[in-house]
């Protein structure tokens, strides 16, 4: 980790110890939020989908966040629950649970 980021993991712990929630997913978001979208962006093939995947995953955080006991870093975790949210919205009927990941092979399903 670099010293900016193990000072902002280190805030993000104090915020949580201290049930400052409101505060700890908004700083959390506004440091981490880009780079998990931009991450999202690539695993789903496009910025419609990583925002459906992004939206629940952020949900995810916020529901979670009460119970974040800090056995890894925020940003750890966000991606966790990124990347279950995608698993999630990939198997959805609703969401195309059909797809390969495989760009070229889900556009000759369609």
């Amino acid at each position: 980790m670099t010293g900016m980021r193990d000072e902002l993991e280190v805030r993000l712990g104090q915020l949580v110890r201290e049930r400052a929630l409101d505060e700890a997913a908004t700083l959390a978001l506004a440091s981490y939020g880009a780079e998990l979208f931009g991450f999202l962006i690539n695993l789903m093939g496009g910025e419609t989908e990583a925002g459906d995947v992004f939206s629940q995953a952020v949900e995810d955080f916020w529901r979670g966040l009460p119970r974040f006991d800090a056995r890894s870093t925020v940003r750890t975790w966000l991606y966790v629950l990124t990347q279950h949210a995608a698993a999630r919205y990939r198997r959805s009927p609703w969401n195309g649970a059909r797809r390969t990941g495989d760009a070229h092979l889900d556009s000759m399903a369609e």
